[in-house]
């Protein structure tokens, strides 16, 4: 189902609703007051031109709920794998301290054991600010 095409705005009476000076709905009740029924206007001039361009607004308003849950849960993940980082630097760090005091010295450069401390090394210079 397609829908009416156009820029909503405010007629010259503020709760008259137009495009392209064509009047198409009013917000305008005997209930409400006159800067009650210019609010409501306002809002839907408003919510109709964000959704310009958007075919099928249920299905927008879906994938924005979507998005948001979805958004939610990967900030708790990135927490948690935040914290795992945090974890395996430590332990990396340790390591790196463990292989310098057992490779004193150059003496280790080209062996498995000094080979091993370049790699923990670098590691922890990609990882640290």
């Amino acid at each position: 189902m397609s829908h009416t095409e156009g820029t909503l705005t405010q007629g010259i009476i503020p709760c008259i609703l137009s495009i392209n000076d064509s009047a198409i709905g009013k917000t305008c009740t005997r209930h409400r007051s006159s800067e009650e029924n210019e609010a409501n206007a306002r809002r839907l001039v408003a919510c109709w031109n964000a959704m310009d361009g958007i075919d099928d607004p249920e299905l927008w308003v879906a994938q924005m709920e979507f998005m948001d849950s979805d958004h939610t849960i990967s900030v708790d993940a990135i927490r948690e794998l935040q914290q795992e980082r945090d974890e395996l630097v430590k332990a990396v760090e340790s390591a790196e301290i463990a292989l310098t005091v057992f490779c004193d010295g150059d003496d280790w450069i080209g062996t498995m054991p000094g080979d091993a401390l370049r790699e923990v090394r670098a590691v922890l210079d990609q990882v640290k600010p």
